[in-house]
């Protein structure tokens, strides 16, 4: 089984990392999608979350 998701976790790696797709403008979703600034959540907002 560790050896199944160590395998999952390097393609999801390159698959968000380093493959560019065509239908992000030959960007890689890692670079896409990541926020442009931090987010920043209260410890409020957190607890709230979690109940």
């Amino acid at each position: 089984m560790a050896e199944l998701e160590s395998g999952v976790d390097r393609w999801m790696k390159h698959y968000n990392h380093w493959r560019p797709h065509q239908a992000l403008g030959n960007e890689t979703p890692g670079v896409k999608y990541r926020p442009k600034k931090p987010l920043k959540t209260t410890k409020k907002e957190v607890l709230e979350m979690a109940a």
